[in-house]
């Protein structure tokens, strides 16, 4: 009975040791993450530059409206929180870029740090392949095999269509 309890008080002093280790590295992750965040911030490349990435962020920011009222009170939040960013979007709009594509930028930047810590997952595939397989059924014949399309012409665009066999008689 004594190895037993001097066993489980082993585990549980490993499963402690392990937890602090995690909390550690969860903690220097945190850090590197707000420095990132921080030199991102400050960099005036985030604002003024075009992202490398075009593509990914014209896609993301099609869904993007930096005057809805969720994005409105988290730029808000980052200005009330933050005199640099307020000092610089007040320098920098609409002079250099316009309100708009300030905070595009500073969200789609924001976006690929949490991306690349894991805060935020990925969605971009997910959206690319459901647009491929849209796009591949839009490319499909609409008609199967067999069959013929007629159309009767109407000019106001509530066409009648239908479907006929081709071995109908």
């Amino acid at each position: 009975e004594l190895a037993s309890v001097t066993a489980e008080r082993d585990s549980v002093e490993q499963g402690r040791v392990a937890l602090e280790a995690e909390s550690g590295r969860l903690r220097e992750a945190s850090q590197v993450l707000e420095q990132r965040v921080a030199a991102m911030q400050r960099d005036s490349a985030t604002y003024c530059d075009e992202p490398e990435d075009v593509a990914g962020f014209e896609r993301w920011t099609s869904g993007f409206d930096p005057d809805s009222p969720a994005v409105c009170a988290e730029i808000e939040s980052v200005l009330e929180d933050n005199a640099f960013m307020a000092e610089l979007q007040a320098r920098i709009v609409p002079l250099v870029v316009t309100r708009e594509e300030f905070w595009q930028r500073y969200f789609y930047a924001l976006r690929r740090i949490k991306l690349e810590f894991g805060v935020e997952k990925e969605e971009e595939k997910e959206e690319e392949k459901k647009e491929e397989e849209e796009e591949e059924e839009a490319l499909k014949d609409p008609y199967p095999p067999g069959c013929l399309y007629f159309d009767d012409g109407h000019e106001n665009g509530s066409e009648w269509r239908g479907w006929w066999l081709a071995n109908h008689e």
